[in-house]
């Protein structure tokens, strides 16, 4: 099974990943290296002067580069919430003051490209955790009417967030109700499964 996110450079949009999760959105992404799972996503508008990195593939490819050294010390470290290619270069979720790793790993990173940070509340080995609770539990849900059509972390949100087959606002209380709305969301969009590729 591949892990929730991996590393694409966006042509335009929001990404759309497979596996367990992700908001799925059309973009149109360049193929998918084969990196790490960090959950890197596209938002904002472009910045003036300089390339837009969420927009022009070179620019987005160097910033996924720049970003992927680190990845697996930065996703097991406690005070990393998250990554995201942003028009301006990326950007680096922290949860509280940034680690030593994440710091270093933000240091090296912006000898490449322009490099931003953002406070979340929620670290990203949280959200992997709470990603696997959902795995676990999406048959006892789906017997009770509720199916799962995609979920993971999302870089925007900060959150898990979780597409339903047919969205109902009751089923959402009762998601929301669970698993808490620090660190969980769903989307008001109704998505058909679709296969992994």
């Amino acid at each position: 099974m591949r892990a929730p996110w991996m590393i694409v450079v966006a042509v335009s949009g929001t990404l759309a990943l497979g596996a367990c999760g992700s908001e799925a959105a059309p973009a149109a992404a360049a193929p998918e290296p084969e990196r790490s799972h960090l959950p890197i996503q596209v938002s904002e508008p472009a910045p003036s002067g300089g390339p837009n990195y969420s927009r022009n593939q070179k620019a987005g490819a160097r910033a996924a580069e720049a970003a992927d050294p680190y990845v697996k010390n930065l996703e097991a470290d406690p005070t990393f919430g998250g990554l995201a290619i942003v028009p301006a270069g990326l950007r680096v979720d922290v949860v509280g003051t940034p680690s030593p790793v994440v710091s270093a790993a933000v240091t090296e990173m912006e000898k490449t490209v322009p490099v931003f940070t953002r406070s979340v509340p929620n670290s990203y080995k949280d959200l992997l955790a709470l990603t696997a609770q959902l795995n676990e539990d999406s048959e006892s849900w789906r017997q009770k009417g509720v199916n799962f059509s995609s979920w993971g972390p999302s870089g925007h949100t900060n959150t898990v967030r979780m597409t339903l087959t047919k969205y109902k606002p009751e089923f959402a209380q009762q998601l929301i109700e669970t698993y808490g709305s620090e660190r969980f969301s769903v989307s008001k969009r109704s998505e058909t499964n679709r296969p992994m590729s």
